[in-house]
């Protein structure tokens, strides 16, 4: 995974999956204009978020939040700014 965010507010990877969860929505991302599908794995504790030219992965583990952010090549000017506010919504919540 490319961004690593160890928890600062959450104790464990339950807590921290289960506050992202309520905030990474097709919504969310539809303020990129990005249209995708975001698929929850509370087994694994991950969440996968996939569209056309754009995927999203995330995962927790113990002690940080891990995720990587794949955009097809028209998309790619806009990366830094996607990953800038994902990695703050993240932060702020965990």
């Amino acid at each position: 995974m490319s961004v690593r965010i160890p928890y600062t507010q959450a104790t464990s990877k339950d807590e921290a999956f289960n506050k992202i969860k309520g905030q990474v929505t097709a919504e969310y991302l539809a303020q990129f204009k990005i249209s995708a599908e975001v698929k929850y794995d509370d087994l694994k504790k991950c969440i996968k978020a996939k569209g056309q030219g754009f995927e999203l992965e995330m995962q927790f583990d113990d002690s940080a939040c891990c995720f990587d952010l794949n955009l097809s090549f028209l998309l790619r000017p806009f990366k830094n700014k996607i990953l800038d506010k994902i990695e703050g919504q993240i932060k702020n919540n965990i």
